[in-house]
């Protein structure tokens, strides 16, 4: 009987962190600890968590690292507790962009297989990223290429849009490149609720999720500040993880029809979802796009950039824009009752799907 290899995930971050990247990689180690796989994690220690616990037969490993900043320092100063923990592993699983760094260098030192997955890929896209100088762009876009430029046995990209731009940047990793789409647990999911409309003029335009740069709330806001349709209420529902940049988003709102707020509960977003009569996803980038498909399972009608994955992940009655242009948007959202939404067919991502094939992959030679 051949034996199963050992696994340790790098990653910065894992449960009890809460976010579509930990959620992927905490399914796909507790499967194969249940199929019998020895399962590691090394992440950076979070919110009073213990260094050190066993669960759900997955062996997590925290490292204390200043709480601010945490991802940064996990990337510069991890290896360090990475190394001695990786000799007793056979495979390293790390991930885009943080966890790359420590994952990589222990599978060189050690001379261990290494796999990558690839949830983004923007070199040619720092360019345009509005609210970032061009000192900052120039760093990142120099950090990127020096994770992507790191030795890898093998490239998971998370949708065909992410393969694309890694090949289109590195065409020699074709050999070396997969792609395994995220997935979600569907079953853990509310169950759509019968939702009562009210019939008056005045619809509501949702958005919710993150302020990170690449989500395209700038853009949107510039469009809906605008706007001079008076039958539409504009709701932004907004994470204030990261307060300054919540604040800086507040003082740009000019337009009397927009209101904006923190996150709402999990079931609560799910509600206000159902309750919008259309949900907007203007990210200027996804790499797969959680919210967007909870959006397509939940919302009427979507409204949607057409970047990155997302025309490949999104379906329902969905109208695509380009978040480049936020004029094109102001002029659907003044005539959004007639606008030409299209009919997309339901798609499924059930994360059964990629774990199995994370461990088709682990499985295969080195």
């Amino acid at each position: 009987m051949t034996k199963k290899p050992r696994i340790l995930f790098v990653v910065e971050y894992y449960y009890p962190h809460i976010g579509g990247v930990e959620f992927l990689f905490q399914s796909i180690a507790e499967y194969l600890a249940s199929e019998g796989y020895t399962v590691g994690v090394v992440t950076a220690r979070v919110n009073n968590t213990p260094r050190y616990e066993v669960l759900n037969g997955v062996t997590i490993h925290r490292l204390s690292v200043p709480k601010r900043g945490s991802r940064y320092f996990f990337t510069f100063f991890g290896i360090f507790g990475v190394l001695p923990i990786a000799r007793k592993y056979d495979c390293i699983h790390t991930t885009t962009y943080n966890a790359a760094v420590p994952g990589s260098l222990a599978g060189f030192l050690l001379r261990k297989r290494v796999i990558l997955t690839v949830h983004e890929v923007w070199i040619n896209l720092w360019e345009k990223i509005p609210g970032i100088s061009s000192k900052t762009k120039n760093m990142l876009r120099m950090f990127e290429k020096g994770i992507l430029g790191m030795p890898y046995s093998e490239y998971v990209s998370v949708s065909e849009a992410t393969q694309r731009d890694l090949l289109s940047y590195k065409p020699q990793l074709k050999p070396k490149s997969q792609v395994i789409y995220n997935g979600i647990n569907y079953d853990a999911l509310p169950k759509p609720q019968t939702v009562t409309k009210n019939h008056k003029a005045q619809k509501t335009l949702l958005y919710f999720g993150r302020p990170g740069v690449s989500k395209g709330v700038e853009n949107l806001i510039t469009a809906c500040n605008a706007t001079t349709n008076k039958n539409l209420r504009i709701r932004l529902v907004v994470s204030k993880d990261e307060n300054a940049r919540y604040e800086q988003l507040c003082s740009t709102i000019t337009n009397d029809l927009i209101s904006m707020e923190p996150s709402l509960p999990r079931n609560g977003l799910f509600m206000a979802i159902q309750e919008a009569d259309y949900v907007i996803i203007p990210s200027l980038s996804e790499g797969f796009g959680y919210s967007a498909l909870e959006a397509s399972i939940y919302a009427q009608k979507l409204i949607c950039s057409n970047q990155g994955s997302l025309p490949e992940v999104v379906f329902g009655d969905v109208l695509f824009y380009n978040p480049w242009q936020p004029e094109e948007l102001t002029t659907i959202l003044n005539t959004l009752e007639s606008a030409p939404f299209t009919t997309i067919k339901p798609k499924f991502f059930p994360i059964a799907e990629a774990v199995k094939a994370y461990s088709t992959l682990y499985e295969s030679a080195t």
